[in-house]
């Protein structure tokens, strides 16, 4: 008799249990499947940690006072791109709920067999940074934002072409038949070394003049030259620069 009034006690006691944590915690009570649907919810609202303790259904309606959620820092993208001979443009974005304590940006030079720090920034990080690069060939970046709780985020390595990518050299006409006129655009002015040699090898002109962006130089003394092919090479302050030019008899 006893046992039986103990069951009946304990079976009345669970019901109770039950309807209270249903009406205090959306108006059911908790299953695995209702469960399986807070899933379904963006990260973003809370994170995976807190996310298991989420016992609830009816979609989880917890008051919002007990999430207390923070976005790690990420590292978005960071791009590099070469503007002119001389500079080259950073752009980089992260998502945080705070701002990178601290960035730093690495530059290896062409000639260089390491990653040296060129920029720093403490608080107050921004967003992108020219930087001064007439290098001819290839040249690197990397940034590295690091976030409050001093952990490194590196972007991927970007290479930025030399600024030989950017220097533009015409010849006009050409095919051509007694003179033709040389242009470099993108170039600081200075002096330049105009060389013209067959397919030989052999050098048919060669004279030194001062050249600047855009202006073109006239070489009129093609007459003596036979029809074909030949190249024409200038050397100066921003470097080497070659481009074939055709005679027609």
């Amino acid at each position: 008799m006893r046992a039986l009034v103990l069951l009946s006690w304990l079976l009345s006691s669970s019901f109770a249990l039950a309807q209270t944590y249903g009406s205090t915690y959306g108006g059911s009570s908790y299953t695995q499947n209702s469960y399986e649907q807070t899933r379904n919810y963006p990260l973003s609202s809370y994170t995976e940690a807190e996310e298991s303790l989420c016992l609830t259904c009816n979609h989880c309606q917890i008051p919002a006072a007990t999430i207390n959620a923070s976005f790690p820092l990420l590292l978005l993208n960071f791009d590099a791109e070469r503007k002119s001979v001389r500079e080259v443009q950073l752009k980089w974005k992260w998502l945080s709920d705070s701002p990178p304590s601290k960035a730093m940006l690495h530059f290896m030079s062409p000639e260089g067999k390491s990653f040296q720090e060129i920029m720093t920034w403490k608080g107050n990080v921004p967003k992108e940074y020219f930087h001064q690069n007439d290098f001819l060939s290839s040249s690197w970046y990397q940034l590295e934002l690091v976030d409050d709780g001093g952990k490194s985020h590196f972007s991927r390595i970007r290479e930025v072409p030399g600024k030989s990518a950017v220097i533009l050299m015409e010849l006009f006409p050409n095919p051509a038949k007694d003179h033709v006129s040389i242009v470099l655009s993108g170039i600081k002015e200075g002096g330049y070394l105009i060389r013209i040699s067959d397919i030989s090898g052999k050098q048919v002109f060669m004279e030194r003049r001062a050249m600047s962006s855009g202006t073109p130089q006239v070489i009129h003394s093609l007459n003596g030259l036979t029809g074909g092919c030949y190249l024409v090479e200038l050397r100066g302050v921003e470097g080497v620069f070659r481009k074939k030019l055709i005679l027609h008899r």
